[in-house]
């Protein structure tokens, strides 16, 4: 075999042996088997990569296979030099292996290979024309970069090599992207509740959409959206102690991308303390016919914030029914009373359950009765009278205290001399 020292190669008889140039890009994508497209005398292996796949653009990179050049005749590469491929609209190389392989030992004795975003350029060296070769560069990537689009080709536009059947436009790479749309559809319904309770179940009121497989996984907000609580299109909560928010993730898998969709709309469901610090004052005792001095109510905590109020009376603390006069209010006055009587306020709040404050008693006794003294005397001046008697008297409250009075007019009176507090009296000489 005869090496010269010119760039150019020459035709050499065609019993020389063919050398196989293989082009190599790997994408991070699904490749389909090349093809194969004859071009005079060289082959170039064009690969397909047909499953570029994106959440959006541009994507992520991805692997293409091998592109490889293959002279048929001694002579095909007749002139050393350069090989400019460009890549196609809507996609941008993002790597190529600087060292593409080449078959050792023939005519060519280095390949380099440097890219842009758009052009990747190989730098074919070689001393002699005497056998056939083959090239190939690996290590390609690419990412579609504005839309999706396909099929289009990576062809040659340019370069000082002299390449038969690898001219300008021959087609050395085919590529095809495809958006992985979803959207995450809406769920519903935000709502209240009181501690303790459970929400209504949650519903899909607009449906997700996607260009892929749905799947579809419930969170939280009470560990910060972490952990999955369920994957059906919707979701019943167990109870609740906190307000807590939820939301629905949407993803779409397509070519094995998993795009997943802006958060469906949230729903809060808010919760709120139960009904508290509901209480009245106070507990009294009157005399029949005598009005009570006013009950007063606590201002309640929990529900919503914004309270109703209904006053209860009951003659025997278990039978209740709405109090006479104004009972809605935070505080009540109650009639003049001939009857022991209970009171107690009930508070409502919404979504919490009614709260009914302890009852308190407003004691009513009779009037005091039977109260009389005995009795009338006359006697001479200096003396005195006998022990005046005073009955065991009903009413009040049972306990009784005594005063006696005495007047000269039985018009202005005071307090009798002597022991006066006692249920009967002894007065002195008069």
């Amino acid at each position: 075999m005869t090496h010269g020292s010119s760039p150019n190669k020459k035709n050499i008889s065609q019993k020389a042996t063919a050398a196989v140039k293989i082009l190599f890009a790997a994408f991070l994508l699904i490749v389909s088997a090349g093809f194969n497209t004859a071009f005079a005398n060289v082959t170039i292996t064009a690969p397909t990569l047909s499953t570029i796949t994106g959440c959006s653009f541009p994507t992520g990179s991805f692997s293409l296979g091998n592109i490889v050049i293959t002279e048929g005749a001694v002579g095909d590469i007749s002139t050393f030099g350069t090989l400019i491929l460009t890549a196609p609209a809507n996609f941008e190389f993002t790597a190529v292996g600087s060292s593409p392989a080449f078959t050792a030992g023939r005519d060519i004795t280095g390949v380099t290979a440097a890219f842009t975003a758009t052009t990747i350029t190989l730098t074919i060296s070689g001393s002699t024309t005497a056998a056939l070769d083959a090239i190939t560069v690996s290590g390609i990537t690419v990412r579609g970069i504005t839309a999706a689009a396909g099929p289009q080709t990576v062809t040659r536009t340019s370069g000082t090599s002299v390449i038969a059947g690898d001219a300008a436009s021959a087609v050395h790479a085919t590529l095809t992207s495809v958006l992985n749309s979803v959207t995450g559809g809406s769920v519903a319904a935000a709502q209240t509740i009181c501690t303790g309770s459970t929400p209504a179940a949650f519903t899909e009121t607009a449906v997700s959409t996607g260009s892929g497989s749905l799947t579809y996984n419930w969170y939280q907000s009470a560990d910060g959206y972490a952990v999955s609580l369920g994957s059906a299109t919707t979701y019943s909560s167990s109870s609740l102690t906190s307000t807590t928010t939820f939301r629905r993730i949407t993803t779409s898998t397509l070519n094995t991308v998993a795009c997943t969709a802006n958060n469906s709309s949230d729903i809060t469901v808010t919760v709120n303390a139960v009904i508290a610090n509901n209480s009245v004052s106070s507990a009294q005792t009157i005399c029949t016919g005598s009005t009570p001095a006013g009950l007063t109510g606590t201002t309640p905590t929990g529900g919503n914030g914004s309270y109703t109020y209904l006053w209860q009376s009951s003659p025997d603390n278990s039978t209740w029914s709405t109090a006479s006069g104004t009972s809605t209010g935070i505080n009540y006055t109650p009639p003049s009373l001939t009857a022991n009587t209970y009171y107690q306020r009930i508070v409502t709040s919404a979504p919490c359950s009614n709260n009914t404050s302890s009852s308190i008693l407003i004691t009513v006794n009779p009037v005091i009765a039977a109260n009389t003294i005995s009795a009338a005397q006359t006697i001479c001046t200096g003396s005195t009278p006998s022990g005046l008697t005073g009955s065991t008297p009903t009413g009040g409250s049972g306990a009784y205290t005594y005063l006696w009075e005495s007047s000269p007019d039985n018009s202005t009176w005071s307090t009798a001399s002597g022991t006066s507090t006692g249920i009967n009296y002894t007065p002195p000489s008069l």
